[in-house]
Protein backbone atom coordinates (compact mmCIF):
# COMPACT_ATOMS: atom_id res chain seq x y z
CA UNK A 1 0.00 0.00 0.00
CA UNK A 2 2.68 2.36 1.01
CA UNK A 3 4.55 1.85 -2.55
CA UNK A 4 1.35 2.14 -4.59
CA UNK A 5 0.82 5.70 -2.65
CA UNK A 6 3.95 6.70 -3.60
CA UNK A 7 3.86 5.41 -6.91
CA UNK A 8 1.00 7.94 -7.27
CA UNK A 9 2.69 11.12 -5.49
CA UNK A 10 5.92 10.43 -8.16
CA UNK A 11 3.69 10.54 -10.67
CA UNK A 12 1.41 13.53 -9.95
CA UNK A 13 4.79 15.09 -8.97
CA UNK A 14 6.06 14.71 -13.10
CA UNK A 15 3.04 15.66 -14.53
CA UNK A 16 1.87 12.82 -16.50
CA UNK A 17 -0.63 11.46 -14.40
CA UNK A 18 -4.16 12.66 -13.71
CA UNK A 19 -5.84 10.95 -10.90
CA UNK A 20 -9.62 10.03 -11.15
CA UNK A 21 -11.86 11.19 -7.65
CA UNK A 22 -10.83 8.67 -4.75
CA UNK A 23 -13.46 7.59 -2.62
CA UNK A 24 -12.62 6.64 0.63
CA UNK A 25 -14.09 3.69 2.91
CA UNK A 26 -12.35 4.20 6.52
CA UNK A 27 -9.87 6.74 8.16
CA UNK A 28 -7.09 3.82 7.27
CA UNK A 29 -7.66 5.43 3.75
CA UNK A 30 -6.91 8.95 4.75
CA UNK A 31 -3.53 8.76 5.70
CA UNK A 32 -1.05 11.09 4.42
CA UNK A 33 2.29 11.95 5.26
CA UNK A 34 1.65 10.67 8.85
CA UNK A 35 -1.33 13.26 8.95
CA UNK A 36 -4.45 11.41 9.75
CA UNK A 37 -7.53 12.69 8.18
CA UNK A 38 -11.25 11.90 8.03
CA UNK A 39 -13.08 9.59 5.61
CA UNK A 40 -16.46 11.76 4.70
CA UNK A 41 -19.67 12.01 3.06
CA UNK A 42 -20.03 14.54 0.48
CA UNK A 43 -23.36 14.81 0.19
CA UNK A 44 -23.40 12.76 -3.16
CA UNK A 45 -23.42 9.27 -1.83
CA UNK A 46 -19.92 9.09 -1.90
CA UNK A 47 -17.03 9.65 1.06
CA UNK A 48 -13.68 11.59 0.01
CA UNK A 49 -10.52 12.66 2.64
CA UNK A 50 -10.61 15.67 4.46
CA UNK A 51 -7.93 17.22 6.38
CA UNK A 52 -7.66 19.25 9.09
CA UNK A 53 -7.49 23.08 8.25
CA UNK A 54 -7.60 26.03 10.81
CA UNK A 55 -8.49 28.33 7.78
CA UNK A 56 -11.98 26.58 6.93
CA UNK A 57 -15.25 27.64 9.41
CA UNK A 58 -15.06 23.91 9.83
CA UNK A 59 -11.70 23.10 10.64
CA UNK A 60 -11.59 21.04 7.76
CA UNK A 61 -10.82 20.87 3.93
CA UNK A 62 -11.39 18.57 1.30
CA UNK A 63 -8.50 16.45 0.16
CA UNK A 64 -7.14 17.51 -3.59
CA UNK A 65 -7.94 13.34 -4.68
CA UNK A 66 -11.96 14.57 -3.89
CA UNK A 67 -13.93 14.76 -6.59
CA UNK A 68 -12.98 18.21 -8.86
CA UNK A 69 -16.06 20.58 -7.53
CA UNK A 70 -14.38 19.70 -3.67
CA UNK A 71 -10.88 19.33 -4.33
CA UNK A 72 -9.04 21.35 -1.59
CA UNK A 73 -12.10 23.54 -0.64
CA UNK A 74 -13.03 23.92 2.84
CA UNK A 75 -15.55 20.91 3.83
CA UNK A 76 -18.78 23.02 4.69
CA UNK A 77 -20.18 23.57 7.67
CA UNK A 78 -23.06 20.90 8.07
CA UNK A 79 -23.53 17.78 10.12
CA UNK A 80 -23.70 15.73 7.24
CA UNK A 81 -20.43 17.40 5.91
CA UNK A 82 -18.99 15.72 8.90
CA UNK A 83 -17.81 18.90 11.56
CA UNK A 84 -19.64 18.09 14.82
CA UNK A 85 -20.67 21.20 15.92
CA UNK A 86 -22.60 20.13 18.67
CA UNK A 87 -20.06 20.88 21.23
CA UNK A 88 -19.53 24.46 20.02
CA UNK A 89 -20.01 27.54 22.38
CA UNK A 90 -22.44 30.11 21.78
CA UNK A 91 -21.23 33.54 20.61
CA UNK A 92 -21.16 35.99 23.48
CA UNK A 93 -19.22 39.10 22.06
CA UNK A 94 -17.46 40.19 19.20
CA UNK A 95 -13.83 41.49 19.26
CA UNK A 96 -13.45 44.32 16.76
CA UNK A 97 -10.35 46.10 15.69
CA UNK A 98 -9.30 48.77 13.31
CA UNK A 99 -6.38 47.97 11.42
CA UNK A 100 -5.11 52.16 12.36
CA UNK A 101 -7.05 54.45 15.20
CA UNK A 102 -6.20 57.33 13.01
CA UNK A 103 -7.92 56.93 9.69
CA UNK A 104 -8.74 59.49 6.80
CA UNK A 105 -12.66 60.27 6.18
CA UNK A 106 -13.72 58.56 2.93
CA UNK A 107 -10.91 56.80 3.12
CA UNK A 108 -11.12 52.16 3.02
CA UNK A 109 -9.51 50.99 6.31
CA UNK A 110 -9.99 47.05 7.38
CA UNK A 111 -11.57 46.04 10.47
CA UNK A 112 -11.31 42.79 12.06
CA UNK A 113 -13.67 40.91 13.72
CA UNK A 114 -13.60 38.14 15.71
CA UNK A 115 -16.54 35.85 17.49
CA UNK A 116 -16.09 34.68 20.63
CA UNK A 117 -17.94 33.24 23.45
CA UNK A 118 -18.67 33.81 27.27
CA UNK A 119 -14.46 33.09 27.87
CA UNK A 120 -13.17 35.62 25.23
CA UNK A 121 -12.48 32.35 23.06
CA UNK A 122 -12.56 32.54 19.08
CA UNK A 123 -15.76 30.06 18.09
CA UNK A 124 -14.82 28.46 14.62
CA UNK A 125 -17.68 27.69 13.65
CA UNK A 126 -19.28 30.91 13.64
CA UNK A 127 -20.48 31.79 10.09
CA UNK A 128 -22.99 34.52 10.66
CA UNK A 129 -23.50 38.30 8.94
CA UNK A 130 -22.95 40.48 11.98
CA UNK A 131 -24.52 44.34 11.74
CA UNK A 132 -21.90 46.47 11.11
CA UNK A 133 -22.49 50.44 12.47
CA UNK A 134 -20.98 53.44 13.83
CA UNK A 135 -21.57 55.95 16.79
CA UNK A 136 -21.02 58.55 14.59
CA UNK A 137 -21.66 60.21 11.24
CA UNK A 138 -22.09 57.37 8.22
CA UNK A 139 -20.17 54.06 7.94
CA UNK A 140 -19.67 52.63 4.10
CA UNK A 141 -18.83 48.85 3.80
CA UNK A 142 -17.39 47.58 1.32
CA UNK A 143 -19.17 44.44 0.86
CA UNK A 144 -20.54 41.99 3.35
CA UNK A 145 -17.51 39.71 6.06
CA UNK A 146 -16.88 36.85 5.04
CA UNK A 147 -16.60 34.72 8.22
CA UNK A 148 -13.44 32.06 7.91
CA UNK A 149 -13.01 29.90 11.29
CA UNK A 150 -14.60 32.27 13.44
CA UNK A 151 -13.00 35.64 12.25
CA UNK A 152 -13.96 38.36 9.12
CA UNK A 153 -11.86 41.38 7.45
CA UNK A 154 -14.00 43.70 6.47
CA UNK A 155 -13.23 47.13 4.25
CA UNK A 156 -15.17 50.54 5.87
CA UNK A 157 -14.76 53.89 5.32
CA UNK A 158 -16.11 56.97 7.72
CA UNK A 159 -18.02 59.98 6.60
CA UNK A 160 -17.29 62.25 9.12
CA UNK A 161 -14.72 63.72 11.32
CA UNK A 162 -14.07 63.60 14.75
CA UNK A 163 -11.80 65.26 17.09
CA UNK A 164 -10.19 64.50 20.18
CA UNK A 165 -13.15 64.88 22.73
CA UNK A 166 -15.45 62.71 20.88
CA UNK A 167 -14.10 59.49 18.98
CA UNK A 168 -15.35 57.17 16.31
CA UNK A 169 -16.09 53.56 16.57
CA UNK A 170 -17.22 50.70 14.48
CA UNK A 171 -20.15 48.21 16.11
CA UNK A 172 -20.80 44.46 15.25
CA UNK A 173 -23.86 42.78 16.67
CA UNK A 174 -25.70 39.85 16.17
CA UNK A 175 -28.71 39.48 18.10
CA UNK A 176 -27.70 39.67 21.25
CA UNK A 177 -23.29 39.49 20.78
CA UNK A 178 -21.86 42.69 19.93
CA UNK A 179 -18.02 44.40 19.97
CA UNK A 180 -17.19 47.67 19.95
CA UNK A 181 -13.63 48.84 18.30
CA UNK A 182 -11.47 50.88 19.97
CA UNK A 183 -11.76 54.63 19.36
CA UNK A 184 -10.82 56.11 16.00
CA UNK A 185 -9.88 59.49 14.84
CA UNK A 186 -11.14 60.47 11.20
CA UNK A 187 -9.34 62.73 9.50
CA UNK A 188 -10.51 65.63 7.16
CA UNK A 189 -9.11 65.19 3.58
CA UNK A 190 -7.59 68.15 2.74
CA UNK A 191 -8.95 71.15 -0.01
CA UNK A 192 -6.29 70.88 -3.17
CA UNK A 193 -6.28 74.00 -5.26
CA UNK A 194 -6.22 72.64 -9.05
CA UNK A 195 -6.30 75.83 -11.41
CA UNK A 196 -5.73 79.45 -10.30
CA UNK A 197 -7.91 82.59 -10.55
CA UNK A 198 -10.70 80.99 -12.37
CA UNK A 199 -13.18 84.01 -11.03
CA UNK A 200 -12.21 87.66 -10.33
CA UNK A 201 -13.00 90.99 -11.08
CA UNK A 202 -15.23 91.79 -14.14
CA UNK A 203 -14.64 95.06 -16.58
CA UNK A 204 -17.85 96.88 -15.77
CA UNK A 205 -20.54 96.72 -13.20
CA UNK A 206 -18.39 94.41 -11.01
CA UNK A 207 -14.68 96.19 -11.79
CA UNK A 208 -13.63 97.06 -8.02
CA UNK A 209 -15.03 94.35 -6.12
CA UNK A 210 -16.17 90.78 -6.54
CA UNK A 211 -17.26 89.11 -3.30
CA UNK A 212 -17.59 85.33 -2.60
CA UNK A 213 -19.53 83.37 -5.32
CA UNK A 214 -22.27 81.01 -4.44
CA UNK A 215 -22.12 78.26 -7.08
CA UNK A 216 -24.28 75.58 -7.69
CA UNK A 217 -24.11 72.58 -9.92
CA UNK A 218 -27.35 71.03 -12.03
CA UNK A 219 -28.09 67.35 -12.85
CA UNK A 220 -26.99 68.28 -15.92
CA UNK A 221 -23.37 69.05 -14.99
CA UNK A 222 -24.15 73.03 -15.74
CA UNK A 223 -22.44 74.96 -12.75
CA UNK A 224 -24.03 78.40 -12.20
CA UNK A 225 -22.43 81.10 -9.71
CA UNK A 226 -24.46 84.47 -7.84
CA UNK A 227 -21.94 86.71 -6.05
CA UNK A 228 -21.97 90.81 -5.04
CA UNK A 229 -20.16 93.19 -7.12
CA UNK A 230 -19.90 96.89 -7.53
CA UNK A 231 -17.68 99.52 -9.38
CA UNK A 232 -15.75 102.27 -8.18
CA UNK A 233 -18.41 104.44 -8.85
CA UNK A 234 -21.19 102.19 -7.11
CA UNK A 235 -23.90 103.08 -9.72
CA UNK A 236 -24.84 99.41 -10.44
CA UNK A 237 -24.23 97.64 -7.21
CA UNK A 238 -25.77 93.97 -6.56
CA UNK A 239 -26.00 90.44 -7.31
CA UNK A 240 -24.69 89.00 -10.31
CA UNK A 241 -25.11 85.89 -12.04
CA UNK A 242 -22.54 83.49 -13.71
CA UNK A 243 -22.55 79.79 -15.64
CA UNK A 244 -19.82 77.43 -16.50
CA UNK A 245 -19.87 74.11 -17.91
CA UNK A 246 -16.75 73.14 -15.89
CA UNK A 247 -16.58 75.40 -13.19
CA UNK A 248 -13.68 76.79 -14.25
CA UNK A 249 -14.69 79.14 -17.48
CA UNK A 250 -17.08 81.52 -16.39
CA UNK A 251 -19.52 83.63 -18.50
CA UNK A 252 -20.82 86.55 -16.56
CA UNK A 253 -24.05 88.57 -17.34
CA UNK A 254 -23.29 92.20 -18.28
CA UNK A 255 -25.67 93.46 -15.24
CA UNK A 256 -26.61 92.61 -11.63
CA UNK A 257 -29.96 89.84 -11.48
CA UNK A 258 -30.81 91.22 -8.01
CA UNK A 259 -30.36 94.34 -6.49
CA UNK A 260 -32.05 96.59 -3.68
CA UNK A 261 -35.75 96.93 -3.64
CA UNK A 262 -37.08 100.73 -4.54
CA UNK A 263 -38.57 100.98 -1.08
CA UNK A 264 -38.60 98.03 0.76
CA UNK A 265 -36.84 97.30 3.68
CA UNK A 266 -33.94 96.11 1.74
CA UNK A 267 -33.99 99.48 -0.01
CA UNK A 268 -30.27 100.12 0.58
CA UNK A 269 -28.29 97.16 -0.59
CA UNK A 270 -28.24 93.79 -1.02
CA UNK A 271 -25.10 91.67 -0.78
CA UNK A 272 -23.70 88.18 0.39
CA UNK A 273 -26.14 85.43 -1.76
CA UNK A 274 -26.30 81.77 -1.00
CA UNK A 275 -28.08 80.26 -3.38
CA UNK A 276 -29.24 76.45 -3.25
CA UNK A 277 -31.73 74.56 -6.05
CA UNK A 278 -34.96 72.80 -4.75
CA UNK A 279 -36.89 70.86 -7.21
CA UNK A 280 -37.01 73.22 -10.43
CA UNK A 281 -36.46 76.41 -8.62
CA UNK A 282 -33.64 78.48 -7.34
CA UNK A 283 -33.68 79.97 -4.00
CA UNK A 284 -31.58 82.39 -2.26
CA UNK A 285 -30.70 84.12 1.16
CA UNK A 286 -28.99 87.39 1.31
CA UNK A 287 -28.16 89.83 3.22
CA UNK A 288 -30.16 93.33 2.86
CA UNK A 289 -29.74 96.67 4.61
CA UNK A 290 -32.19 99.40 4.97
CA UNK A 291 -32.80 102.29 7.50
CA UNK A 292 -31.68 100.93 10.39
CA UNK A 293 -31.78 97.33 9.47
CA UNK A 294 -29.20 94.93 8.38
CA UNK A 295 -30.01 91.05 8.06
CA UNK A 296 -30.70 88.46 6.25
CA UNK A 297 -33.73 88.35 3.30
CA UNK A 298 -35.19 85.67 1.15
CA UNK A 299 -36.09 85.16 -2.49
CA UNK A 300 -36.97 82.51 -5.05
CA UNK A 301 -36.62 82.28 -8.92
CA UNK A 302 -37.42 79.77 -11.56
CA UNK A 303 -34.41 80.79 -14.13
CA UNK A 304 -31.98 82.23 -11.87
CA UNK A 305 -32.57 85.63 -13.68
CA UNK A 306 -35.71 87.18 -12.20
CA UNK A 307 -36.22 86.83 -8.37
CA UNK A 308 -39.50 87.91 -5.92
CA UNK A 309 -38.28 88.68 -2.63
CA UNK A 310 -39.89 88.36 0.37
CA UNK A 311 -42.01 91.44 2.32
CA UNK A 312 -39.97 91.26 4.91
CA UNK A 313 -36.68 89.95 6.34
CA UNK A 314 -36.76 86.27 7.29
CA UNK A 315 -35.82 87.69 11.56
CA UNK A 316 -36.40 91.09 11.98
CA UNK A 317 -33.43 92.60 15.06
CA UNK A 318 -34.83 92.26 18.12
CA UNK A 319 -32.44 92.25 21.17
CA UNK A 320 -35.03 90.41 23.63
CA UNK A 321 -35.12 87.32 21.12
CA UNK A 322 -32.64 84.04 21.66
CA UNK A 323 -31.34 85.69 19.18
CA UNK A 324 -30.86 89.23 18.23
CA UNK A 325 -29.92 89.44 15.06
CA UNK A 326 -28.85 87.17 12.06
CA UNK A 327 -26.35 88.13 9.22
CA UNK A 328 -24.22 86.66 7.03
CA UNK A 329 -26.28 83.41 6.78
CA UNK A 330 -25.71 80.17 4.78
CA UNK A 331 -28.85 78.34 3.05
CA UNK A 332 -28.85 74.48 2.87
CA UNK A 333 -32.60 72.89 1.55
CA UNK A 334 -33.31 69.61 3.38
CA UNK A 335 -36.09 68.65 1.19
CA UNK A 336 -38.58 70.54 -0.98
CA UNK A 337 -39.93 73.40 0.68
CA UNK A 338 -38.21 72.44 3.76
CA UNK A 339 -34.81 74.72 4.72
CA UNK A 340 -32.31 75.32 7.05
CA UNK A 341 -30.40 78.82 7.65
CA UNK A 342 -26.72 78.83 9.70
CA UNK A 343 -25.84 82.46 10.26
CA UNK A 344 -23.47 84.32 12.64
CA UNK A 345 -25.41 86.72 15.45
CA UNK A 346 -24.84 89.45 18.11
CA UNK A 347 -23.19 88.78 20.06
CA UNK A 348 -21.20 86.21 18.15
CA UNK A 349 -22.46 82.54 18.70
CA UNK A 350 -24.06 81.65 15.72
CA UNK A 351 -27.93 81.11 14.87
CA UNK A 352 -30.24 78.43 13.44
CA UNK A 353 -33.35 78.89 11.14
CA UNK A 354 -35.49 76.53 9.84
CA UNK A 355 -38.63 76.59 7.48
CA UNK A 356 -41.42 74.33 6.28
CA UNK A 357 -43.83 76.47 3.93
CA UNK A 358 -41.04 76.89 1.11
CA UNK A 359 -39.62 80.19 2.80
CA UNK A 360 -42.36 81.83 3.28
CA UNK A 361 -42.69 82.63 6.83
CA UNK A 362 -39.91 81.44 9.13
CA UNK A 363 -41.42 80.78 12.77
CA UNK A 364 -39.43 82.38 15.44
CA UNK A 365 -40.22 79.78 18.02
CA UNK A 366 -38.22 77.63 15.22
CA UNK A 367 -34.80 79.73 15.70
CA UNK A 368 -32.26 78.00 18.41
CA UNK A 369 -28.49 79.24 19.38
CA UNK A 370 -25.83 76.92 17.91
CA UNK A 371 -22.56 76.87 17.75
CA UNK A 372 -19.42 75.07 15.33
CA UNK A 373 -16.64 75.94 18.01
CA UNK A 374 -15.86 78.46 20.71
CA UNK A 375 -14.74 82.23 20.07
CA UNK A 376 -16.18 84.74 18.82
CA UNK A 377 -17.02 86.72 15.49
CA UNK A 378 -18.07 83.16 13.23
CA UNK A 379 -18.73 83.89 10.02
CA UNK A 380 -20.49 81.01 7.82
CA UNK A 381 -19.13 80.28 4.50
CA UNK A 382 -20.60 77.53 2.93
CA UNK A 383 -22.80 74.56 4.22
CA UNK A 384 -23.51 70.93 2.81
CA UNK A 385 -25.60 67.65 4.00
CA UNK A 386 -23.31 64.52 2.88
CA UNK A 387 -25.51 61.45 3.60
CA UNK A 388 -26.56 62.32 7.57
CA UNK A 389 -24.05 64.53 7.97
CA UNK A 390 -23.86 68.61 8.06
CA UNK A 391 -20.84 70.08 7.13
CA UNK A 392 -19.63 74.11 7.26
CA UNK A 393 -16.63 76.04 6.17
CA UNK A 394 -16.64 79.32 8.11
CA UNK A 395 -14.04 82.16 9.02
CA UNK A 396 -13.64 82.78 12.63
CA UNK A 397 -13.46 85.90 14.51
CA UNK A 398 -9.42 86.93 13.03
CA UNK A 399 -10.69 85.88 9.55
CA UNK A 400 -8.93 82.25 9.83
CA UNK A 401 -10.94 79.75 7.93
CA UNK A 402 -12.22 76.74 9.44
CA UNK A 403 -14.31 73.80 9.45
CA UNK A 404 -16.95 71.34 11.86
CA UNK A 405 -19.47 68.74 11.08
CA UNK A 406 -22.42 68.19 12.67
CA UNK A 407 -25.48 65.13 12.70
CA UNK A 408 -28.12 67.09 13.40
CA UNK A 409 -27.00 70.96 12.26
CA UNK A 410 -26.25 72.23 16.24
CA UNK A 411 -24.62 69.98 17.87
CA UNK A 412 -20.88 71.02 16.48
CA UNK A 413 -17.35 68.97 15.98
CA UNK A 414 -14.50 71.45 15.07
CA UNK A 415 -11.93 69.43 12.83
CA UNK A 416 -8.47 68.97 14.87
CA UNK A 417 -7.25 70.56 11.63
CA UNK A 418 -8.36 74.09 12.31
CA UNK A 419 -7.05 76.31 11.15
CA UNK A 420 -7.19 75.61 7.69
CA UNK A 421 -4.62 76.43 5.23
CA UNK A 422 -7.32 76.15 2.49
CA UNK A 423 -11.12 76.30 2.31
CA UNK A 424 -13.92 76.97 -0.13
CA UNK A 425 -16.32 79.93 0.10
CA UNK A 426 -18.79 77.57 -2.11
CA UNK A 427 -18.59 74.18 -2.74
CA UNK A 428 -20.77 71.45 -4.61
CA UNK A 429 -20.64 67.47 -4.97
CA UNK A 430 -19.52 66.12 -8.24
CA UNK A 431 -20.99 62.66 -8.62
CA UNK A 432 -19.46 62.17 -11.90
CA UNK A 433 -15.90 62.43 -10.42
CA UNK A 434 -16.80 61.34 -6.70
CA UNK A 435 -15.36 64.29 -5.29
CA UNK A 436 -16.37 68.14 -3.81
CA UNK A 437 -15.22 70.77 -5.78
CA UNK A 438 -15.19 74.47 -5.12
CA UNK A 439 -13.90 78.34 -4.93
CA UNK A 440 -11.37 79.21 -2.67
CA UNK A 441 -10.28 82.77 -2.57
CA UNK A 442 -7.14 84.01 -2.94
CA UNK A 443 -4.86 86.25 -0.63
CA UNK A 444 -6.50 89.51 0.81
CA UNK A 445 -7.92 92.13 -1.47
CA UNK A 446 -7.50 90.61 -4.43
CA UNK A 447 -10.81 89.58 -5.13
CA UNK A 448 -9.18 86.59 -6.90
CA UNK A 449 -11.13 82.81 -6.60
CA UNK A 450 -8.96 79.87 -7.14
CA UNK A 451 -10.70 76.17 -8.08
CA UNK A 452 -10.24 73.54 -5.27
CA UNK A 453 -11.18 70.13 -4.72
CA UNK A 454 -11.65 67.21 -1.91
CA UNK A 455 -12.30 63.57 -1.73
Amino acid sequence: MLAQRLLLLVLLAAGCFNADPYACHSEASCLDHERQGQCMASGDGVSYCAFQDATCPSGMRWSQFAAASLAQTCVAVTRDAGADLSNQPPIAAFTVSADNVTVDEHQNFKVHIVAVDANNTKVPGYTGQPQLTTDWGDLHIGGTPDFSNGEAYATVSLNRETDGMRMAHIKATDGAASGVSQDLTVKAPAWVVDQMNVFDLGSGWDSAFVGPPSMVRGQNGYYQAWYFGFSQNHTNDGIGHAVSNDGLTWLRESKPVFKASQAGWDSTGVYTPSVQIDGNMYVMLYEGQGANLDTEGFAVSMDGFNWTRNNAPILVQNASMACPSILYGALLVLSAGNYLVLGGSTPGTPCLLTTSDGGKTWPVNQVARTAWTSGMGQVPVTLVKDGSVFRIWYWDGTGASRYATSIDGQSWIPSPSNPLSTAPVTAVWNPDLSHYEGLVAGPMGSHRFDHATRP
